[in-house]
């Protein structure tokens, strides 16, 4: 490298975790943090939408069920207001074909059952993050 030449840091990505469980919640931050992540975390769709307004989200891990909105609407919004294709990792408890393809309509990325693997959510958030930057 040449003297005087700057040299960019690499850029650290942004996780939006959007989980009404807050020990789920919590661990999803823990977890990706301890990755490098840059976390913000959510506890329902509607607090989801305001940090996703106000912070530059590369990924949303999101639960597919919360009190206010569910994570497939709060998804649809996001990909309304968003000039940006973010991609989106569902978490759930529940194993229910319907809700898989719905899913895969709103084009998830991966849809990841409860309790959620450390290993499978870091090797999923990498790989889409991969496949979309």
């Amino acid at each position: 490298m040449a003297i005087g030449t700057i040299q960019k840091a690499p850029r650290r990505y942004s996780v939006l975790v959007s989980d009404d469980d807050a020990g789920c919640r919590q661990t999803l931050g823990d977890v990706l943090e301890a990755d490098g992540f840059e976390t913000f975390l959510a506890c329902c769709g509607e607090e989801a939408l305001s940090i996703f307004r106000r912070e530059l989200i590369d990924l949303l891990v999101m639960d597919m069920f919360m009190p206010d909105l569910t994570g497939l609407q709060t998804l649809d919004m996001i990909r309304r207001t968003s000039t940006r294709r973010i991609p989106c990792i569902f978490v759930t408890g529940c194993d229910d074909e319907r809700l898989l393809a719905d899913a895969m309509a709103a084009d998830a990325f991966t849809v990841i059952p409860k309790p959620i693997s450390a290993g499978l959510i870091r090797a999923a958030v990498r790989l889409a993050l991969k496949r979309y930057f």
